[in-house]
């Protein structure tokens, strides 16, 4: 998920990111809140902040720091109410890195970011 101001975004199930996580064996959802662009869903109202709950939540935003992102979105009641949250398996990730960058370096650094978040 990106974590943006006018509120969150499911990352497309295209990013090397997604393809990543996907590819070590995690069931990655919301692909079908993708429009056809592609890219990114549509910010998802805070109501329907639900539709991404589950086992683990990479939280992305507009630049490396993904610890301000998850900051922010701790301000929202209807975030802290998923059960991924209050298990505190929300993982804040480098949103440059894991939404824009492609190649081997950036591929490894992904799968640092994985590895360090479900092998502590």
């Amino acid at each position: 998920m990106r974590w943006m101001p006018g509120g969150p975004m499911v990352m497309s199930e295209n990013l090397i990111a997604t393809g990543l996580l996907d590819r070590v064996g995690l069931d990655v959802q919301g692909a079908d809140l993708i429009g056809e662009r592609g890219v990114h869903s549509d910010v998802l109202s805070l109501e329907n902040l639900a539709q991404v709950d589950g086992d683990w939540l990479f939280l992305a935003t507009l630049n490396e720091d993904g610890q301000q992102a998850l900051d922010a979105a701790k301000q929202s009641p209807a975030f802290t109410r998923l059960n991924v949250v209050q298990r505190e398996q929300v993982v804040p990730v480098n949103g440059q890195l894991w939404s824009s960058a492609n190649g081997p370096l950036a591929a490894q650094a992904i799968l640092d970011d994985i590895e360090a978040a479900l092998l502590p």
